[in-house]
């Protein structure tokens, strides 16, 4: 370990006041399009990205793996919807099962969505493609340095000379690598081309005209022992079926050999050939046969004679095959299939050329996210004798997996899930700061099963943790926001999940990181709780459920932390109480008040479930009393979140539709409204417009120190990804303070900021001791040595809160060796003191 030395004095200018901000989150937007954590000052100014939440590793995976002379796996992954450019490169090794990202594909600079994979060269490079990115958005060719960890883009894809390649590059006989693209040339149709990687010289070598001699080949050639190459279209020749060809390098020469008729001859075939050991080539159509499922077939290069072996029957044998096939040592043809199989997620299977016979040797079953599905890329066979590929979905985040397939035993092993959101994915609600000074939130979706996670930040020294993964039905799914009760522990709902898959009410202990399940919703008891939990004096618990109750429509919960007993209070429904609360109760004159979704008297078309209500409710007389039915112009329609008081006994709130701004969007942008729980009068203060202010507000307002609102939208703005603003409720203006966008995070979805008191550190007194740490940060061990002696020290290790953790008394010495391996990897505070003489300085533990 590198060997730091600090030294502290007595820090007389250490600022000992805390600072506040205003923290928040989003659901959407960031570096990988998951939410991000961010910071305001105490009046809303100055954003700050704090946390991009979780890694992320690709999805959507289209090809196959290649093992190249290092031993790892190299493979690329396309992106499907989600995060367009972020495509990637990445190796795993088969030995020690480690995963590494390399190269970021980012559009312009050096392309994007590779749908082909990898292969290595003599020169000992890697060279691949991209179908979309480069100055042309049309694809490029690269080369990645394994040794270096260097990537470069070789050449661009411009339309003319081909666009969008779908597959990977060969290297012929002749040390020039070839390959195809989907698109461009001539007729659109793709072309096929020779590739230099010693000069980057590019030819195009033919171009694809779509009805003599195909189109849009979306395989990799093969060089047959002959020297010539064998490839198949997708699309193209007279029934636009595709066709299979040979290209002969010698003479330039193009020659269809095969055109394919949908019918029993099979059609669309968008993978590659293979040369066996028999000298025949073998391939898979995606269609046709007898089934219309697919077939798979031999072509005879010396004969020029097509054979069609076997047809797909879709649940039997699968179905739709648009991989590969490759000859394992066995001698064995070894496949995988789209789509078929008893769970429609593909199969994979062995094809014996010299019996003729066809077994299904594995079942994709993704219903528990354990194998993935849809495996569209060949399967390789690494030096291990194990057969490796990729499913395009499923997995843990449905965005697809790496996978082991043993041929000798049929043993199947998911080795990775692509796109995992480990750390978490789309924040909802609100943080709460804790009283260990601490901010907690929760995400509905990323963590080990992908059903959301409780996380930790740390607002002083700028860390993010993850403190609890649910697991859906053990501790529910999609958890909502969090409530600190009066016993110090954390109370929160999961919108799902739990043995009856409607939600569960949990408690979780941030001194211990403990999860109890505390109630399982049931839907007589209510189901689908999302809103914010609050606490009355009394300690009682109380939240609202979306959905449940006597009347599925949602329902009013009472729950004890000291008995763990739970009781409907209200059942909603519809039109006299409101329907489909997804907001929290807020406490004024003893009453507690609320806001339903929908329902109430007022409809119409655009919105038949009704304009939603506001109501009270008296915790003492289990009195309900709805107050207002929302109307849409005049006050709004559809609140969704909490109400907040302000210090002239008004409750404030926003509403997610209505409003007079209805020029795009007939049922409106929202409202800011306010409520006089004195007079039950409502009011309407402010009108987004859906355009620079924002539309949309599915959440709550902070109410700051500062007397202020704060809240955001969930569209609208500049950008149409929501704004920040403030309202300032005394003089009824709103100001906008920033537009969210694809970087700084968007769409924040039932959000709330939170106002944070950040601890820069604790005070020293104003004697003056010298002391030194080493080293720092430290792992183990860590040695603290003085200037001078002591003769009967108290040596403290605390938290940034000032909670001690380790303390020794009567120190006698000018050193001392401290233990520090049972504290958590984080920045703590190193006190030494003696009569009235005190240090401290940051102690970092690795």
């Amino acid at each position: 370990m590198k060997r730091i030395l600090l030294t502290a004095f007595l820090f007389t200018s250490i600022i000992a006041n805390a600072q506040t901000g205003i923290w928040g989150s989003t659901s959407a937007g960031g570096q990988y399009n998951a939410g991000v954590v961010f910071k305001l000052d105490a009046s809303g100014n100055n954003y700050t990205k704090k946390q991009d939440l979780f890694r992320y590793d690709g999805d959507y995976p289209q090809a196959s793996l290649f093992q190249a002379s290092d031993g790892k796996l190299y493979g690329m992954t396309s992106s499907c919807c989600t995060f367009d450019a972020f495509s990637i490169l990445f190796r795993y090794d088969p030995v020690t099962l480690q995963y590494e990202k390399l190269v970021n594909f980012n559009e312009i600079i050096n392309g994007a969505n590779p749908n082909g994979s990898v292969i290595e060269a003599k020169d000992g490079k890697l060279y691949g493609m991209t179908s979309k990115g480069g100055t042309q958005d049309k694809g490029v060719i690269f080369q990645y340095n394994m040794a270096t960890k260097t990537y470069k883009k070789l050449y661009d894809f411009d339309g003319s000379n081909g666009a969008g390649p779908e597959s990977s590059f060969i290297e012929g006989k002749d040390g020039k690598l070839y390959g195809m693209t989907a698109t461009g040339g001539k007729e659109d149709y793709g072309v096929l081309f020779q590739f230099d990687p010693a000069t980057s010289a590019f030819v195009k070598k033919f171009d694809f005209d779509g009805i003599q001699n195909g189109g849009n080949p979306q395989g990799t050639l093969t060089q047959a022992k002959n020297g010539k190459l064998y490839g198949l279209t997708s699309g193209g020749g007279k029934d636009d079926f595709g066709v299979l060809f040979e290209y002969d390098l010698s003479t330039s020469t193009y020659t269809k050999k095969v055109e394919f008729t949908g019918d029993a001859d099979g059609g669309y075939p968008y993978g590659s050939l293979v040369e066996a050991n028999d000298g025949n080539l073998y391939g898979v159509t995606s269609g046709g046969g007898a089934n219309k499922y697919g077939v798979i077939f031999q072509f005879d290069p010396a004969a020029s004679a097509y054979k069609v072996k076997f047809d797909f029957d879709d649940i039997v044998s699968g179905s739709a095959p648009q991989s590969s096939l490759i000859q394992a040592k066995d001698g064995k043809l070894y496949g995988t299939t789209e789509y078929g199989g008893t769970h429609e997620d593909g199969v994979v299977f062995q094809y014996d050329i010299t019996t003729s016979s066809y077994t299904k040797k594995f079942e994709f079953n993704d219903l528990g996210k354990l194998t993935g599905k849809y495996s569209i890329g060949a399967l390789i066979q690494a030096s291990n004798g194990m057969l490796y590929g990729m499913g395009y979905n499923g997995g843990i985040d449905n965005s697809g997996v790496l996978y082991k397939f043993d041929p000798a035993t049929s043993t199947f092993n998911k080795e990775f899930d692509f796109h995992q959101a480990g750390n978490g994915s789309r924040p909802v609600g609100a943080m709460i700061q804790a009283k260990d000074k601490m901010l907690y939130g929760v995400t509905q979706f990323g963590g080990i099963h992908n059903n959301g996670i409780i996380y930790q930040y740390d607002p002083s020294f700028d860390t993010y943790t993850k403190k609890f993964d649910f697991d859906l039905t053990a501790s529910g799914d999609a958890p909502s926001s969090l409530l600190q009760a009066t016993d110090g522990k954390l109370y929160g709902t999961t919108a799902y999940g739990g043995t009856n898959g409607k939600g569960v009410l949990f408690q979780f202990d941030p001194a211990t990181s403990t999860y109890t399940k505390k109630i399982e919703f049931n839907g007589t008891n209510g189901s689908v709780p999302v809103g914010e939990l609050m606490q009355l004096n009394d300690g009682k618990i109380y939240g609202m459920t979306r959905e449940g109750g006597a009347n599925d429509q949602g329902s009013l919960f009472q729950f004890d932390p000291a008995t763990s007993n739970f009781t409907t209070k209200i059942d909603f429904d519809d039109t006299l109480k409101g329907s489909y609360p997804e907001g929290g109760l807020t406490l004024a004159d003893g009453k507690l008040y609320g806001v339903t979704t929908r329902g109430g008297v007022n409809v119409n078309n655009e919105l038949p479930d009704g304009f939603g209500v506001l109501f009270q409710y008296d915790p003492a007389t289990n009195a309900y009393t709805k107050k207002i039915d929302f109307d849409g112009t005049a006050n709004g329609s559809n609140p969704n979140g909490t109400l907040v008081k302000t210090s002239d006994g008004k409750l404030y709130g926003m509403t997610t539709s209505g409003g007079v701004n209805v020029a795009d969007d007939p049922k409106g942008y929202g409202v800011i409204f306010q409520y006089d729980p004195a007079t039950s009068a409502i009011s309407k203060k402010f009108d987004f417009d859906g355009k620079g202010n924002g539309s949309n507000p599915n959440g709550s307002f902070l109410l700051a120190s500062n007397g202020n609102l704060y809240g955001v939208t969930s569209t609208g703005g500049t950008n149409n990804m929501g704004v920040i603003f403030q309202y300032d409720a005394a003089a009824s203006n709103y100001t906008k303070k920033m537009d969210f966008t694809q970087t700084s995070g968007k769409l924040p979805d039932h959000a709330k900021l939170t106002e944070v008191e950040i601890i820069n550190s604790i005070p020293d007194n104003s004697m003056q001791l010298e002391m030194h740490l080493f080293p720092n940060p430290g792992k183990e061990q860590v040695t603290i040595s003085l200037d001078q002696r002591v003769s009967s020290a108290t040596l403290r290790i605390m938290t940034i809160t000032g909670q001690v953790l380790i303390e020794r008394t009567k120190l006698a010495g000018d050193r001392f060796t401290l233990n520090v391996t049972d504290l958590s990897a984080g920045v703590y505070f190193a006190e030494l003191s003696e009569n009235g003489r005190i240090s401290r300085m940051k102690l970092i533990k690795e």
